[in-house]
Order: C-alpha cells, then sequence, then structure tokens
C-alpha cells in the first residue's frame, strides 16, 4: 500500500504573493461555474448588471457581487419549485 504524504513541498512554501494569486484564479474559477452552472446565482448576478468577468479584483469581488441570503433561496425555492434553491453547481 503506496503511503500519500500530506506535505506538498510546492505548497508549503509558496509566497504569499502567490499564495494571493492562487487563491484569486481560484475564486474566478468558482466564480464562473457558479454563474453558469447555479441558475440563482446567474439570476443574482444578472439583476445585479454584472458578469463574472467584471470582477477583476478581490476590491471588486466585494463592491460588485451581491449578498445573498438564506430568505432570498426560499424565496427562489417557492418561486421555482427547485428543491436545490437553483445553488445546485
Amino acid at each position: 500500500m503506496v503511503e500519500k504524504s500530506m506535505w506538498n513541498p510546492r505548497m508549503e512554501k509558496i509566497s504569499r504573493e502567490e499564495l494571493k494569486e492562487l487563491q484569486w484564479k481560484r475564486l474566478q474559477h468558482q466564480l464562473n461555474h457558479a454563474y453558469v452552472n447555479a441558475k440563482f446565482i446567474h439570476e443574482k448576478f444578472d439583476e445585479a448588471n454584472l458578469k463574472p468577468s467584471d470582477v477583476k479584483s478581490l476590491d471588486d469581488f466585494s463592491k460588485k457581487v451581491p449578498i445573498m441570503n438564506k430568505e432570498m433561496l426560499r424565496k427562489y425555492r417557492n418561486k421555482t419549485e427547485d428543491p436545490f434553491g437553483g445553488i445546485l453547481a
């Protein structure tokens, strides 16, 4: 049986700037994936007249991406009868 190491030297020794860049790329990927695959999120972005490509920085993310809460999900689920509330991606 091959033992898998939890130690990843590249990730453990990554610089702060490289880490921020990696996190930013992953966030961009998640925004795109959610926009394309989750109807509720797509709808909220459209209401805000926003596309994932409009989010170019963390500052944009915090200022432009609409806040979504549980009550909004409940209303969406009741309106659409989607048991997953439009967030299944």
